[in-house]
């Protein structure tokens, strides 16, 4: 087996579990540890932009349904700054909001951003690049953090546990390598008493089951939120795609393994094909 690749290893283990969990007929949520729940809380992303077009976007996704939002920030900081309190006072009061920085920060920056913002009730995003910058933000701020870029592996998991770098993760199932070590690691973050977000880097109906079965199968109290790929895309590779309840909650479609039934002519001819 080549090192390496896990996002060619994923599309390989998300289809083994999917057919491992059709071949028990039951769902796949079950072989990951049980359904907690109908359905997960979605977020919607405000993606960068100017102060005024992303606080009328947050209002719009307010309005229709959405309690969870990402702000996207981590550019200059003095408009950051801007750009999130536009979005804050666009919204009710209740609105999680979630300040994303995707690592495009050193500690001197974020920490300039969380002085200026202390007055606003958000959750701080993978400020910066790696596990000990983000420490030292998070030993200067009084802002709950979740890291997403950080998390690559079981020892990354278990250093930012054993630092206390953050409150919660974010598991990309590409990046880690598929269903089965997300699902590892999913685990490992529940015992150690982390919140859990389990999305993807992107992705369609098939990328978009696999992360509300792995979200539902994450108990309730650790489970953050999800987010409703499927719903980005204007083609669709399958169907029976996980539903989505009143814009702002995903559940699990019907059946065995993914519960989803992909559309082989628009996925084409296979490049390899195995008999046992």
């Amino acid at each position: 087996v080549f090192k390496g690749h896990p996002y060619i290893k994923s599309a390989i283990d998300m289809a083994l579990n999917d057919l491992t969990a059709r071949a028990a007929g039951v769902p796949l949520v079950t072989m990951l540890g049980g359904q907690d729940g109908d359905t997960a809380d979605l977020y919607k992303v405000v993606t960068h932009g100017e102060p005024d077009a992303m606080a009328k976007n947050a209002a719009k996704y307010v309005a229709d349904g959405y309690r969870r939002l990402q702000v996207k920030v981590g550019g200059e900081v003095r408009g950051d700054i801007d750009r999130v309190r536009a979005v804050a006072g666009a919204v009710p009061r209740g609105t999680v909001l979630f300040c994303d920085a995707n690592a495009g920060w050193s500690p001197f920056q974020a920490r300039q951003f969380a002085d200026q913002t202390r007055d606003i009730d958000f959750v701080f995003e993978q400020p910066c690049v790696t596990i000990d910058d983000n420490l030292s933000v998070r030993r200067s701020v009084d802002k709950p953090m979740v890291l997403d870029e950080s998390v690559q592996s079981l020892d990354d998991l278990l250093e930012i546990h054993r630092k206390g770098v953050a409150d919660g993760v974010t598991l990309k199932i590409s990046r880690l390598g598929g269903v089965s070590r997300t699902r590892q690691l999913r685990d490992l973050a529940v015992d150690l008493g982390l919140m859990v977000t389990v999305e993807d880097t992107g992705g369609a109906e098939i990328d978009t089951a696999a992360m509300a079965h792995l979200s539902l199968s994450t108990p309730a109290e650790k489970r953050l939120h999800a987010i409703a790929f499927h719903e980005w895309v204007t083609v669709k590779t399958a169907r029976n795609a996980p539903p989505v309840e009143g814009g702002s909650r995903m559940g699990i479609p019907e059946g065995p393994g993914l519960g989803i039934d992909v559309d082989p002519d628009l996925i084409g001819s296979p490049v390899l094909d195995l008999k046992v």
